[in-house]
């Protein structure tokens, strides 16, 4: 979410950022943004992130999402991942090969990969937003002025008061760590593909929450049973946080 909001731009001034009402972010928070606003100059590729960090093709984690979710290894250094990029089977899990989109992301990568180089220096970092490529605290601290709370409709999930499981349902469905089939799939499961509810398509957490026929078909029938029309152009994760915010509406 926010960090796609930066993911591929050239952050090299804060007039390039949005104007949003300064929040406080934990660190944890505050590192995706921090790996965006970094430039690497590669040397010998030992410090670099080759998913994380933007060394020269901008950040893999984003522009190539469906290779990334085969990963192995999703902290991997530059030189380690071009040391086995040959040895594909050592960078990603065995089920790459049934996703085209992945394969295709690989293909593209690998052509990209070929003029890169890396020699016996050291890795160089450069801080985007200052003139010179140094860090300061002062712009860092711009920096988290200028974002809001990442992933804000789970901040205001923890503090609903329903039962646990609610909560941690909610999460492991905006995170994607349910266990569909898509999911069991890389995980190594031998298991064929699909919706237990249509038949028709893939099991995936967007597919089985929202697309899917028979799950849009009974959601509409309750929204509208409830004159809860304005729900249904929202996400699962929204749908929950709003309907569990409406105190008269369970009470």
């Amino acid at each position: 979410m926010w960090t796609k909001l930066v993911a591929g731009t050239q952050l090299n001034s804060y007039s390039q950022i949005p104007e949003f009402t300064p929040l406080k972010l934990s660190f944890r928070e505050l590192l995706p943004l921090l790996n965006v606003a970094i430039n690497i100059h590669p040397g010998n590729g030992l410090s670099a992130r080759f998913w994380q960090q933007d060394w020269g093709l901008g950040i893999l984690r984003h522009s190539n999402s469906d290779l990334y979710s085969f990963a192995i290894d999703t902290n991997i250094t530059l030189a380690h991942a071009l040391k086995d990029w040959n040895r594909q089977d050592l960078l990603f899990n065995q089920a790459i090969s049934t996703s085209a989109s992945a394969l295709q992301q690989l293909a593209n990568l690998s052509h990209e990969l070929l003029s890169l180089t890396i020699d016996e220096n050291s890795d160089r970092f450069y801080w985007k937003l200052t003139t010179n490529g140094d860090f300061t605290v002062k712009s860092c601290y711009n920096l988290q002025k200028a974002y809001p709370r990442p992933d804000s409709e789970l901040y205001n999930l923890w503090k609903l008061h329903v039962a646990p499981r609610i909560k941690l349902f909610t999460w492991r469905l905006q995170q994607n760590k349910l266990a569909t089939y898509d999911n069991l799939i890389k995980r190594g499961w031998q298991l064929p593909n699909k919706c237990y509810l249509c038949d028709a398509n893939e099991e995936t957490k967007s597919h089985i929450f929202y697309n899917c026929l028979f799950t849009r078909d009974v959601f509409t029938k309750w929204a509208r049973n409830m004159s809860m029309d304005r729900y249904l152009n929202l996400s699962i994760v929204e749908i929950i946080v709003s309907i569990y915010s409406i105190k008269s509406y369970w009470d």
